[in-house]
């Protein structure tokens, strides 16, 4: 790649990036969507690195040493020490089609307006495809089918073990029926009411894992009556950090969501790359001249500073909570919810829509599926 490309393209992502962060400038939030407002901060937050980030990687040094790396792979005249220097540049810097995926997903009608980040069925290229408006959200639709297939196939079977799925399990068969007949709304109707009763029956059971003293009116009373609201229940409820999970997948699986917990762990990250960013330029200095004794001290003192906000192994896994792991459906997929609650079924006799709701079904499932499996394995090892 020639110097000026390189120039040219990083300068360009810089003006879609920035164009993007000054479309939030101009939101207003409203008080009863408060999810919209948290899931900004996070958004504009993200751009801002963004935007640093294609900073760092504009200045000349780092065109002249990734294009005079990338030049002589693509001519097939690189040594294996600089191939293994090319591999980690590309890992530290900006790679076009990777940002602007992540750009045109943190674009406000994107974002806010779809969230679908949290569905998992398909290719990275039907989503950037649906957020960079080459294809229509209603793509979607073709993953209907199998995500009917996979409810009767998969998640039926495994609650009809359990007495106490039996009612949602009924509503379940007649929601997967009205669907492959197309009656969409009558489908989504029965999927958000399922919605509900899935996340209490299973947040029970984990609040029961939680806090072991309590009697079982005591846990009724807090996940059935304390709060009359799903949202209520997942965003104010007690829940403890206690289910394990890889950092580097919290970073990818849980990217949107505004939790403390996790901002601090981003954080943590972004003083990690930082000063991994500080020791490569120290050491890239060092390797250029001779180095005197003086210089050599400071060389020393600067890198066990650096070395200080690195991660270490004990920072590969952390512990999330049941807030976190469900917060989708407190977004856009709650405010589609309350649409059919007071009666807009226009937008709901839609297969895409349909295929969404049937989604979270799956998610929530699979969700209670991994924390149960958590707790038996935790009683086994005790």
């Amino acid at each position: 790649m020639k110097y000026e490309e390189r120039i040219k393209e990083l300068k360009e992502l810089k003006k879609i990036a920035n164009e993007t962060l000054d479309k939030y400038k101009n939101l207003r939030f409203d008080n009863n969507k408060k999810w919209i407002e948290k899931k900004s901060e996070i958004s504009i937050e993200q751009l801002k690195e963004i935007i640093q980030k294609i900073n760092h990687d504009r200045h000349p040094d780092q065109v002249e040493l990734y294009c005079n790396l990338k030049s002589k792979f693509e001519d097939g005249k690189i040594s294996t020490q600089e191939l293994s220097q090319l591999f980690n540049v590309t890992m530290m810097q900006i790679q076009t089609e990777s940002i602007i995926f992540d750009i045109a997903r943190l674009s406000p009608e994107s974002n806010l307006l779809l969230d679908i980040s949290w569905l998992t069925d398909g290719y990275v290229k039907d989503y950037i495809d649906i957020y960079l408006k080459r294809k229509d959200i209603s793509i979607l639709e073709k993953f209907l089918p199998s995500k009917i297939t996979e409810i009767a196939d998969r998640i039926l079977p495994a609650m009809k073990c359990d007495k106490e799925f039996q009612e949602i399990v009924s509503v379940l068969e007649v929601a997967v029926e009205l669907s492959n007949n197309s009656s969409f709304v009558a489908s989504s109707i029965l999927l958000i009411t399922a919605c509900e009763s899935l996340v209490r029956l299973f947040s029970r059971r984990i609040y029961q894992n939680q806090n072991p003293s309590l009697n079982d009116d005591e846990i009724n009373e807090y996940i059935y009556n304390k709060f009359t609201s799903l949202e209520s229940l997942i965003t104010k409820g007690k829940w403890l950090n206690d289910f394990p999970i890889m950092f580097s997948e919290a970073l990818v699986h849980y990217k949107d969501v505004n939790d403390n917990s996790l901002n601090q762990l981003r954080k943590k990250h972004k003083m990690h790359v930082s000063a991994q960013k500080r020791i490569e330029k120290r050491l890239s200095k060092f390797s250029k001249h001779t180095i005197t004794e003086s210089e050599l001290y400071d060389l020393v003192e600067h890198l066990k500073n650096d070395s200080n906000e690195l991660m270490t192994d004990e920072d590969k896994e952390i512990k999330i909570n049941l807030s976190v792991m469900l917060n989708f459906l407190v977004r856009k997929y709650k405010d589609d919810r309350n649409q059919i609650i007071h009666g807009n079924f226009k937008e709901y006799n839609l297969k895409w829509k349909n295929y969404i709701n049937l989604a979270a079904i799956v998610k929530i499932f699979d969700v209670f599926t991994e924390y149960e499996k958590f707790y038996n394995s935790k009683k086994n090892n005790a």
